[in-house]
């Protein structure tokens, strides 16, 4: 990846990769499954990123940016993503965002029934992901010249899953036992 300073003291212009479309793309391990390369991101976007608090909100300037993942399991989703942030204060920034998966693939066995489970078509999944150290940390790559750039790969990254729809309905009831303990115990109260 490659972040440019646009000289103005507040915004960087990001690249994902090289080629065109620009690619990135590196190891994955899902359970004792893996893939290299398992992940691609492939993008046509360049991103802007805005100082903003110690982060950079970021905003594709043009163009789409696509997630594949593949591993040895016959596992495989494919997703759009929305950036969402970087975070900075440290030479070591970690972008966040979401994917919405557009199309799944469940490989074989238990491993594949939790992949399923976990990352379905139509689903939208948190991930983040950590750059080597850079030169310098973003905040101050953007008060540099316009044009200064940085360069890294990325160390270390994660995909949150969607919960499923079990967890979603405990909690559910759970929120909803809460609400209905704390109005009575209100109203008992009140009543007193």
């Amino acid at each position: 990846m490659t972040f440019v300073s646009n000289g103005n003291g507040s915004t960087i212009t990001i690249t994902l990769g090289t080629g065109s479309p620009n690619t990135l793309s590196g190891p994955v391990v899902f359970g004792t499954a893996t893939g290299n390369p398992g992940y691609t991101f492939s993008s046509t976007a360049t991103l802007t990123g805005t100082f903003v608090s110690g982060n950079f909100n970021l905003s594709p300037a043009t163009g789409v940016s696509t997630f594949t993942y593949v591993d040895n399991n016959g596992d495989k989703f494919s997703a759009n993503v929305t950036w969402t942030t970087l975070s900075d204060n440290s030479p070591n920034p970690t972008f966040h965002g979401t994917l919405t998966i557009t199309s799944a693939t469940a490989g074989s066995g238990a491993l594949g029934a939790e992949f399923a489970n976990l990352y379905p078509k139509n689903a939208t999944v948190g991930f983040d992901f950590t750059m080597n150290t850079l030169g310098t940390t973003l905040s101050n790559l953007v008060l540099e010249a316009a044009g200064t750039t940085e360069s890294q790969t990325i160390e270390s990254g994660s995909i949150t899953p969607a919960p499923e729809p079990g967890t979603l309905a405990l909690f559910g009831m759970a929120l909803l036992a809460v609400i209905v303990f704390t109005t009575r115990r209100t109203f008992y109260a009140d009543a007193a």
